[in-house]
């Protein structure tokens, strides 16, 4: 592949992967607090929805940082 397109989507996979961390934070950080003042049954679900939700946020970007790790890495056997 080409240096440049690899440091082009190296840029790109950071993008996401802070967009990720991101929306994890957002999630979790709203369903814990959903659940420090539940009042009602629905909110429970909601919950439980978000906690889904940043735990595949989370998954999501160990798979973006692990695809960056491997280009880094590829671009390092190109420098030598």
């Amino acid at each position: 592949m080409d240096m440049e397109f690899e440091k082009e989507k190296i840029g790109i996979l950071k993008t996401e992967m802070n967009l990720l961390w991101s929306a994890v934070f957002i999630t979790f950080g709203g369903s814990i607090a959903i659940i420090i003042n539940i009042n009602f049954n629905w909110q429970l679900i909601i919950a439980a929805i978000g906690f889904l939700l940043s735990a595949i946020f989370a998954n999501a970007f160990i798979m973006k940082r692990a695809e960056a790790v491997n280009l880094v890495n590829c671009l390092k056997g190109y420098k030598k």
